[in-house]
C-alpha cells in the first residue's frame, strides 16, 4: 500500500511539473508572438515611406486638413492609412493584447497627433460625421485614446461639441 501511495504521490507530482512547464512555455511564446506584433507594427512606422512622409506633416505641424483636403484623395489617403494604424494600435491596447510598457513605442507618435492641430481638426470632423450617421468613427480607438488618456478636460468638452464656435475646430464634413 505504501508503494502505491509513493507511485500515485510522484505521479501527482509529476503531472504537476509538467503543467507548470506546459503553462511556462506558454506564457514565453505568448511573449514572443507579442514581440513580433510590436516588431511588425513599428517596422511599418518607420520603414513604409508613405507612412513616413505623412508622420512627418503631422511632426512638422504642415497645413494639411482644409476645404481642399477631401478633394485630395491621395493626401486622404495616406492620413487615412497612418491613423487607421494607429487606431488599430490602440485598439489592441483597449483589449490587452499589447500591455502598458509595450504601448510606450507608440505613445509619442500619437502625443504627435494629439498636439497637432490639423490632426485633431480632421479626427474632429470625423468623429461628429460619424455620430450625425449613427455610427463609430473610423478611428473609434485613437480617439477614445486620446479623449480618455490625453485630452485635458476642458479640450474634451470643446472636442464633444458639435459647434464649430464652441469647440475651436473648423467643420468641413
Amino acid at each position: 500500500m505504501t508503494i502505491c501511495l509513493i507511485i500515485k504521490i510522484l505521479s501527482t507530482f509529476g503531472v504537476l511539473v509538467g503543467f507548470g512547464f506546459g503553462i511556462y512555455q506558454w506564457y514565453i511564446a505568448n511573449k514572443i508572438k507579442r514581440a513580433e506584433l510590436i516588431h511588425q507594427i513599428i517596422e511599418k512606422l518607420r520603414l513604409d515611406p508613405e507612412m513616413l512622409e505623412t508622420m512627418n506633416m503631422i511632426d512638422y505641424d504642415e497645413q494639411w486638413y482644409g476645404k481642399e483636403f477631401h478633394r485630395n484623395s491621395d493626401k486622404e489617403k495616406r492620413i487615412d492609412k497612418l491613423f487607421y494604424y494607429f487606431t488599430h494600435v490602440c485598439y489592441l491596447r483597449d483589449r490587452e493584447i499589447i500591455n502598458k510598457e509595450d504601448f510606450y513605442i507608440f505613445e509619442y507618435s500619437i502625443n504627435r497627433i494629439y498636439r497637432s492641430k490639423q490632426a485633431k481638426t480632421y479626427l474632429w470632423n470625423i468623429y461628429h460625421f460619424s455620430k450625425e450617421h449613427h455610427a463609430k468613427s473610423s478611428f473609434h480607438y485613437l480617439i477614445e485614446y486620446l479623449l480618455n488618456n490625453i485630452f485635458k478636460e476642458h479640450e474634451k468638452d470643446k472636442f464633444n461639441s458639435n459647434d464649430p464656435e464652441k469647440s475651436g475646430y473648423e467643420k468641413y464634413l
